[in-house]
C-alpha cells in the first residue's frame, strides 16, 4: 500500500522535482565525485568535476522508483529543506528581518526643468548629476518590484542598490526623465494622479495619455497610482472619498495603460490606519510616503504599506550609503562551503560592519608576525580575519591554546599541530575551541585535559584540519550570548574595535570586523540579528584586521601585524584535506 501512494506521489511530484529537486540531486552528484581526484586535478579539472550530466543524475533520480521508501523520504526531505529556504516570507505587509540589514534608498523627485520654478524641482543639469554620481559610485538602480520583493522576502540585490520615483507626471518626466533613463538604461516609477492627466486640475506642464502610454510600455518605467486628485491630505477625506482617490484611480490607469497598478503613493506622504486599510482593499501591493527634512532608508520603514522615501535633496547620503545588505540564504541545513566569497557592508544598531562571507575556511599560521594582507597575498586564499591570540612576550607567533593548521606552510608542514603551553591552557578553559574539516566547523568549550593534542581534537571533529582557541562566544545556537558568559575576560564590557567569524545560519561561513568600536555583549546581539548561528570573538582591539583580495577593509586605523588567520578559499579549490593553499 505504501509503495503504491509512494510511486503516486512521487510521479506527482514531477514538477515539483524538475524545478527544485534535480538541482538538488545534481548538487549532490557533484558532492559523490572524489575529494581526492579534484584535489590532485588542475583547477579547470576541479571545475569540470562538478559539472553535472544527464547521466550522473539519473542513478539518484531512480531511488524514488526501485525503492520509494528511501527516495521518497529522501525527496520529501531535500524539497523540504529548499521550500523553507524558498518560502521564508514574512506575512504582509511586514518587513521581512533579513531585509533590515539593507540600505536601499529611495528617491523622490517632482519636476526636472531647465531652471528650478519652486523649491522642490530639480534642473535638468542638477539631475543629470545625480545620475552621473549614481554610475561613477558603483550603485544600481532598481525597480520598485526588485525592492518590494526584497522587502518582502529579503532576497537578494545588487551591492549598492537605489530606487528612482518621479511624482504628479509633469511634462518634464517624459521629455526630460524618461529620455536620461532610456540612456543610462536605469528603472524609474512615475507617480500618476489622474485628474491631472485628464485635465481636470489645471497647472504645471502635464504628461498626455498617449505619453504614458510608450512609458508604461518600457520596461524600464513603473507607473505608480497617486490617487484621482491629488488631496493634501487623505486622512481628512470620507470613506466614500477614499474610495474613489483609491480604487477609481486605479481603474483609470489600468484602462488607460493596460498595465497593472500594484503600488501607491500617499499624496504628500500623509496617511493613517484607516487609509492605509483603504490600499488593502484598492488591492495594493505596497505604499510610499515621504516626511518632510527627513530622509530614512526604505528598510527602516514600518511596513510595506508606509515605504519611506528620500527628498532629492538626500542625494549626496544615499550614494555613500546605500547597501545591499548581508544577501545569503536565510536558512539552510548543515554547512556551505560552496558559495562565491563575497563582501557586504551592513549597519546594525549605528554600527557598521564589514562581513566576508562564502567559500570554504581554513587557517593559516604564518612563521613570524605580518600584516594580515601580507600573509593573504602570499597564499590561494581570497579574504582572510585575524584568528587566534598570540604571546605578546615572545618575537615569534607563540600562539596561546593548541593550534592545528595544515595549511600554515611556513609554519611547519610535517607537523602541522602545536600543543598550548600546559601553564596557560587552565587559563582559558571554556573560552570556544574552533574545529574545521573540509565538511564542517564545529565549537566546543575548551578542555586544557582532553584537547591538548591531536587526538584529543579529533575525536571531537574526525577528519579536523584546523584548530585553535578563540576569545569568547558572541552567538551561540542562535543566541546572542549575556554579560555571565563571559567571565573575567578582560575588557569584554569595553568599546573596542572587534574582529569576529562565524556561521552564519545559510550554513555559509562569515568573518567580519567592526568599523567603530563595541563592546562584546552588543556585538553578539547584532551579529544574532544578522543571522548568524555561532559566532566566535577572535583577537580584537589593535589587531582586529580584515583583508580582501590583496587589500585591508580595515580604514580608520593600521591594525598591528599578526601571525595566525581565518581565511576564505574559493570554492573551485575546497575539496579535500590535503590541498595546501600556502605558495610559501
Amino acid at each position: 500500500m505504501f509503495r503504491r501512494f509512494a510511486l503516486g506521489l512521487g510521479l506527482s511530484f514531477g514538477l515539483t522535482f524538475s524545478v527544485i529537486g534535480l538541482p538538488l540531486i545534481r548538487s549532490a552528484v557533484a558532492e559523490s565525485k572524489s575529494p581526492q581526484t579534484l584535489c590532485q586535478a588542475s583547477p579547470e579539472q576541479r571545475i569540470e568535476g562538478i559539472k553535472p550530466t544527464l547521466d550522473s543524475w539519473l542513478p539518484a533520480a531512480s531511488r524514488l522508483l526501485v525503492n520509494p521508501e528511501i527516495g521518497l523520504s529522501y525527496l520529501i526531505q531535500q524539497i523540504g529543506n529548499q521550500a523553507i529556504i524558498q518560502s521564508n516570507i514574512s506575512p504582509w505587509p511586514t518587513i521581512h528581518d533579513q531585509a533590515r540589514l539593507a540600505r536601499v534608498p529611495v528617491i523622490m523627485y517632482h519636476d526636472v526643468l531647465p531652471k528650478k520654478q519652486v523649491s522642490f524641482d530639480v534642473t535638468i543639469e542638477a539631475f543629470t548629476a545625480h545620475l552621473q554620481a549614481i554610475k561613477e559610485n558603483g550603485l544600481t538602480p532598481i525597480s520598485l518590484d526588485q525592492l518590494v520583493q526584497h522587502l518582502r522576502t529579503g532576497s537578494a540585490l545588487p551591492e549598492k542598490p537605489i530606487v528612482l520615483t518621479f511624482d504628479d507626471g509633469y511634462l518634464g518626466h517624459y521629455e526630460v526623465v524618461y529620455s536620461l533613463l532610456k540612456k543610462y538604461n536605469y528603472p524609474g516609477a512615475f507617480s500618476i494622479y489622474t485628474d491631472k492627466i485628464d485635465g481636470k486640475i489645471a497647472g504645471r506642464s502635464t504628461l498626455t495619455w498617449e505619453q504614458l502610454r510608450e512609458m508604461a510600455a518600457d520596461p524600464l518605467v513603473t507607473i505608480v497610482s497617486h490617487s484621482l486628485s491629488h488631496p493634501k491630505d487623505l486622512t481628512e477625506l470620507s470613506d466614500f472619498q477614499l474610495q474613489q482617490e483609491l480604487i477609481q484611480s486605479k481603474k483609470i490607469l489600468e484602462d488607460q495603460l493596460r498595465v497593472p497598478m500594484r503600488y501607491f503613493t500617499y499624496p504628500e506622504g500623509k496617511y493613517d490606519e484607516r487609509v492605509s486599510a483603504w490600499v488593502k482593499v484598492a488591492g495594493y501591493e505596497a505604499a510610499f510616503t515621504m516626511e518632510n527634512n527627513v530622509n530614512r532608508f526604505s528598510n527602516e520603514s514600518k511596513s510595506l504599506l508606509a515605504i519611506d522615501r528620500f527628498g532629492q535633496g538626500g542625494i549626496k547620503r544615499a550614494v555613500a550609503e546605500a547597501s545591499g545588505g548581508l544577501q545569503l540564504p536565510p536558512w539552510g541545513p548543515g554547512f556551505d562551503f560552496r558559495a562565491p566569497v563575497s563582501q557586504h557592508e551592513i549597519i546594525l544598531g549605528g554600527i557598521p560592519l564589514t562581513l566576508v562571507s562564502g567559500g570554504q575556511p581554513i587557517t593559516v599560521l604564518a612563521d613570524k608576525r605580518y600584516f594580515l594582507e601580507e600573509i593573504l597575498t602570499k597564499t590561494e586564499a581570497v579574504a582572510a580575519v585575524d584568528g587566534g591570540f598570540f604571546s605578546l612576550k615572545h618575537t615569534t607567533s607563540n600562539m596561546i591554546g593548541p593550534i592545528l593548521s595544515q595549511n600554515s606552510g611556513y609554519f611547519s608542514p610535517s607537523n602541522p599541530f602545536s600543543p598550548g603551553n600546559k601553564s596557560e591552557n587552565p587559563k582559558i578553559k571554556d573560552r570556544p575551541l574552533i574545529l574545521i574539516n573540509p565538511e564542517g566547523v564545529k565549537f566546543v568549550p575548551f578542555d586544557p585535559d582532553r584537547h591538548n593534542s591531536l587526538d584529543g581534537i579529533g575525536q571531537e571533529l574526525p577528519g579536523v584540519t584546523d584548530a585553535f582557541v578563540g576569545a569568547a562566544f558572541l552567538v551561540k545556537h542562535f543566541q546572542p550570548q549575556s554579560r555571565e558568559t563571559f567571565g573575567n575576560l578582560y575588557g569584554f564590557d569595553a568599546a573596542r574595535h572587534r574582529a569576529f567569524w562565524g556561521i552564519h545560519r545559510s550554513g555559509r561561513p562569515v568573518i567580519g570586523v567592526s568599523a567603530e568600536r563595541i563592546d562584546s555583549v552588543t556585538l553578539g546581539q547584532l551579529l544574532a540579528q544578522a543571522g548568524f548561528r555561532d559566532a566566535v570573538m577572535v583577537d580584537s582591539g589593535a589587531s582586529t584586521s580584515l583583508a580582501y583580495r590583496g587589500k585591508s577593509l580595515v580604514k580608520k586605523y593600521k591594525p598591528r601585524k599578526v601571525p595566525h588567520m581565518v581565511a576564505l578559499i574559493e570554492p573551485k579549490v575546497a575539496f579535500h584535506t590535503d590541498c595546501k593553499v600556502a605558495k610559501y
